[in-house]
Formats: C-alpha cells, sequence, structure tokens
C-alpha cells in the first residue's frame, strides 16, 4: 500500500515515489539523508494530520495553531520587548478563538475541543525539537554542504 498527501483539491502526490535531486547540497546518497528524517515526516503525516483530520479542525484553527507556534517565544534569546509583543498577541488570538467558538460556531463548552487542538501545537513542537538535534548532529558530521549566509537560517 502507498501513502498519498494530497497538495490540493485535484492533486495528490504518492509519496515513496517523491525524489529530490540533492546533488547540490550534500555528498551522501541521498537515501541516507531521506532515512534522517523519514521519521519526523512520518510523524507529522501520522500524529499532526490524522489528528487534524480526526477534529476535522477549521481554518481558524489553522491559523490558531500556525500563529501560536510562530509566536512562542519562551525560552528563545529574544528581547524583552519581543517576548511582551508575543504574549500580547497570544493573548489577542486567544481571545479571538474564544469569539470564533462562542458567537460564531455558538459551542459555549469547548474545553475538549481546545485540549485537541493544543495537543497538536505541543505534537508538532516536539516533531521540532527532535528534528533540530538530528540537524544538529548534520551540521557536525557536515551531512550537507550548503554555506549558510545568516546562522541559525536553517535551524529547525
Amino acid at each position: 500500500m502507498f501513502q498519498l498527501l494530497a497538495v490540493s483539491f485535484e492533486s495528490a502526490v504518492i509519496l515513496d515515489e517523491v525524489t529530490f535531486d540533492m546533488t547540490s547540497l550534500t555528498d551522501y546518497d541521498p537515501s541516507y539523508v531521506k532515512r534522517l528524517f523519514e521519521p519526523f515526516t512520518g510523524r507529522l503525516n501520522e500524529e499532526v494530520t490524522k489528528t487534524c483530520l480526526e477534529v476535522n479542525i477549521s481554518p481558524i484553527e489553522i491559523v490558531y495553531i500556525l500563529c501560536t507556534l510562530v509566536w512562542h517565544v519562551e525560552g528563545k534569546r529574544v528581547n524583552p520587548e519581543t517576548l511582551a509583543i508575543a504574549e500580547a498577541y497570544r493573548d489577542r488570538i486567544s481571545d479571538d478563538l474564544h469569539n470564533y467558538y462562542t458567537l460564531t460556531m455558538k459551542t459555549p463548552n469547548y474545553a475538549g475541543r481546545l485540549i485537541r487542538i493544543m495537543s497538536i501545537v505541543h505534537c508538532i513542537e516536539n516533531i521540532h525539537y527532535e528534528r533540530s538535534k538530528v540537524m544538529e548532529l548534520a551540521r557536525i558530521f557536515d551531512v550537507f554542504k550548503v554555506e549558510v549566509s545568516e546562522k541559525g537560517m536553517f535551524d529547525c
């Protein structure tokens, strides 16, 4: 059996048949590089995508998840002003999501759904953290031959 990934309403990709020309990025065998990152792709498909489909996630909730991921800066080296802006923005999007549930969807008791939404956020953050450790090892062992002008540009 093969896995399909929908890329639009009219198109899908058979994941096992997707190939990339990686000769300009690495001297390593492409199958080796693929094996490095395959667990993360699988986890994104299995844990994140399936959960999104199970809860029938709305576009508003997707925006909330993405904004939460972007503005989660605690523990990162950012200046206090950025931290304050991030917190204010997260408060605002939380209020917007509350209004969406209570006013638009007429669902005053949405705690269970919000727990599922936050579990998606947490899962994405865990996958991101684990992938960053693999990227760190790839940098140490010069897996990629790309020179980056901006330090941290490809930190995962």
